[in-house]
């Protein structure tokens, strides 16, 4: 038995060796025939060359059987169905197939890339350079890095700039006539961009369990997707037309949410122009006045000064973000930014090798920097955003770990730590657990002039108006006095012009006692999934909406006539309001850890906590119901969100 298993195992490595063997005498063979090809010719050509081998190899792709199946079907679906109603159907791919990546294999740009496509992909980017009309700008180095590369990401390697070229570079080739703008690596971005807007790109992840990044086959008639994938396909577009673009990103907002991806152009005069592909051109860059910590840039060369270059003699697990040499910092380009020091030499106990600042994502500490330990436990950051909180974490098992007491860093640069003052406390009170932005609250304003109308006709033949809304409800529950004293069967909410119909809740009131209705009534012409049923089932987050912007209404049948003296709603909002009757929690950070003042029942719009440590940074829970919410300071009574 045991001969058995020793002539097994010895088989299978026989069989690896020669696998391997066979791998390294492939790309033996491409880099001399690569090499070769270019040995007698244009010398800038070899030195491309040779760029792109001498980085290949940490390059890669990621395969496997079930994500093979994925591509196939979105490719179909986007074929077949537009925008929303592929939505459901990449739903029912999840149901079908299952998880994405469970038989995922790396394989290495080395055994997937052929010397033709190398020669093809230098021959093609050779010529938008040279002999094109925006890329003559560039020198040698950039034009490795924004026009040469055969990929962007760690898609799945396809061939591409004949294809794109033929298809995008024709729209925009009548800049040429004009003197102004023939040789405008900016105009010619932009008119291109126009053109990448027409495919109406909408923001909804496709595959958002997926480990690996969306190729081509996907990017290119895409219904919807996140915007990395539009920074991608705008990439791949542009260089295939020779304008040197490239990607930029925030690994996280420091004030929301999630991270963000986006474009930037190379042009004539040297400078870095952000913008966002298929969505705000060159000069108008998206997300203007966000506050930023950090930002980097993708490239292709490998880049000696990442984690991944830094981490090859450590070998400690990383965040997966920074687990890459193919990205650099490019702060400096974006914000006047501040060094921050951080000393754990009296906890640096955990044999870790580097150190991170995180920032908050309304669940989570996210990392977005890394610097690594002196022998001493000192660590310096260098280029950090201003107006942020940050929280120097490990990164473990499970992901950020706090290693001091968070780090706040205000908007003039001060930098102030953020240390527990448990001898000095205070009293906190708050109203909401989470900011107000402006993209929630001004569906609120939907409201202003909508009115409350009341019939005994089905069809309000003859409908008496009741009252109207003439302030903004500002996310929150409002009421408005009804004067009339004659009895109605119907009563309803009618929408102001290009209001939708937009209310979460309406609540009808005779006395203090709410009335019972016999029916729900509406326009009948709801938006997809907001139905009439959805502005009575006491669900702040759940609202009507009419298909169309003006017209829309919503009300109750009561069977009867009866009288009314008020009526309570609530607009559209983010159920982040203190609600009565749910329970809050406030939790301050001391060393990183989180300890509760503890929880009030909700009698009001309010909650008050008293004998709370001043300088600390907190955070409200709602125990009852909700996901989102933001850590903040508070003082002298007033809530600073970060």
């Amino acid at each position: 038995m045991n001969k058995h298993i020793i002539l097994s195992v010895f088989v299978m490595l026989s069989v690896c060796m020669v696998q391997a063997q066979q791998s390294s005498d492939k790309w033996r063979n491409v880099q001399q025939q690569v090499l070769a090809h270019y040995q007698k010719g244009d010398t800038l050509k070899l030195k491309a060359a040779r760029f792109l081998l001498k980085n290949m190899p940490y390059h890669f792709t990621m395969k496997g059987a079930t994500l093979d199946k994925y591509y196939q079907e979105i490719a179909q679906i986007n074929q077949k169905y537009k925008y929303p109603d592929c939505i459901d159907q990449f739903n029912m791919l999840y149901n079908t197939l299952g998880d994405p990546n469970k038989d995922l294999v790396k394989i290495s740009d080395t055994e997937v890339i052929s010397a033709e496509s190398l020669i093809k992909n230098i021959d093609l980017s050779f010529e938008e350079w040279k002999n094109g009309n925006w890329a003559r700008h560039l020198s040698f180095d950039d034009f490795c890095e924004y026009l040469l590369p055969y990929r962007v990401g760690d898609e799945n390697f396809e061939e591409w700039r004949e294809e794109l070229c033929k298809q995008y570079k024709p729209r925009i080739e009548w800049i040429k006539v004009e003197y102004d703008k023939c040789y405008s690596a900016y105009w010619a971005a932009l008119y291109m961009n126009d053109q990448i807007k027409n495919l109406k790109f909408n923001i909804y992840a496709v595959l958002p369990n997926s480990q690996v990044e969306n190729p081509l086959m996907i990017l290119k008639n895409m219904r919807m997707g996140e915007c990395n994938d539009y920074a991608k396909l705008t990439a791949y577009i542009m260089r295939a037309s020779g304008i040197p673009v490239g990607i930029d990103f925030t690994p996280q907002w420091p004030f929301r949410s999630s991270g963000h991806y986006w474009n930037v152009l190379l042009d004539n005069s040297g400078k870095i122009v952000p913008f966002m592909g298929g969505e705000s051109n060159p000069g108008y860059p998206c997300k203007a006045g966000y506050t930023m910590a950090k930002v980097y840039r993708k490239t292709f060369a490998y880049q000696l000064q990442s984690l991944f270059a830094l981490n090859q003699k450590t070998n400690e697990e990383v965040p997966p973000t920074f687990n890459t040499p193919f990205i650099k910092d490019v702060t400096q380009e974006y914000l006047n930014g501040v060094t921050l020091n951080v000393d754990l030499s009296a906890m640096h106990h955990r044999k870790k090798n580097f150190i991170y600042l995180s920032v908050f994502d309304n669940q989570n500490w996210i990392p977005i920097s890394y610097a690594p330990f002196t022998k001493d436990g000192k660590a310096e950051f260098e280029k950090m955003g201003r107006g942020i909180v940050y929280l120097p974490t490990y990164w473990g098992t499970n992901g950020a770990v706090a290693a001091d007491n968070p780090i706040e860093v205000k908007a003039d640069g001060t930098i102030h730590s953020l240390i527990p003052n448990k001898h000095k406390t205070q009293t906190i009170t708050m109203n909401r657990k989470f900011p107000v932005f402006g993209g929630v609250l001004w569906y609120s304003t939907r409201m202003i002039n909508g009115y409350f109308e009341a019939s005994n006709s089905a069809d309000f033949i003859g409908a008496v108006k009741c009252a109207t809304i003439k302030q903004d409800p500002l996310m929150r529950y409002d009421s408005v006095k009804i004067e009339v004293k004659d009895k109605f069967r119907y009563w309803r909410y009618v929408s102001p012009d290009k209001g939708y119909c937009n209310v979460a809740e309406v609540v009808f009131l005779n006395q203090g006692k709410e009335l019972q209705y016999k029916q729900i009534i509406s326009n009948g012409d709801s938006a997809k999934e907001h139905y009439a049923q959805q502005a009575f089932d006491r669900d702040a987050l759940t609202f009507y909406e009419s298909k169309a912007a003006t017209g829309g209404w919503v009300g109750v049948d009561m069977g009867k006539p009866v009288c009314i003296d008020q009526i309570t709603y609530l607009p559209r909002n983010d159920d982040n309001n203190v609600s009565p009757g749910q329970i809050y929690q406030l939790d301050y950070y001391d060393n990183g850890k989180n300890k509760p003042i503890g929880t009030v029942t909700a009698t009001s719009y309010s909650v008050t906590f008293r004998d709370v440590p001043t300088n600390a940074l907190y955070i409200l829970h709602d125990l009852t119901r909700g996901q989102e919410e933001r850590i903040f300071t508070y003082d002298n009574g007033e809530t600073i969100w970060y």
